[in-house]
């Protein structure tokens, strides 16, 4: 798992294209998840569709960090993203 500033990823991403060395540029916090779980309901029918990801593990630097990002279109796109570090 990578993280970085979302400014500097939304910078990253303006041309349509993101490189790993791009990535490595915007200086990441790295780290591996020891937990992870992914829901993907997907739905053409129904126009309700739902994508929930969470995980938990150390950054390189032996720091724990969590992650929780939820996103349900039902619509419209309410979109929420919740990152501990430390």
């Amino acid at each position: 798992m990578w993280f970085v500033e979302r400014t500097d990823y939304d910078e990253a991403i303006s041309d349509g294209d993101l490189t790993i060395g791009e990535l490595e540029g915007l200086d990441p916090l790295k780290g591996t998840a020891s937990e992870f779980n992914e829901v993907l309901r997907p739905s053409e029918v129904e126009n309700i569709a739902m994508l929930i990801v969470r995980l938990k593990g150390h950054l390189e630097d032996g720091r724990p960090f969590s992650a929780n990002h939820v996103h349900v279109h039902m619509g419209h796109e309410p979109s929420t993203t919740n990152i501990t570090i430390g």
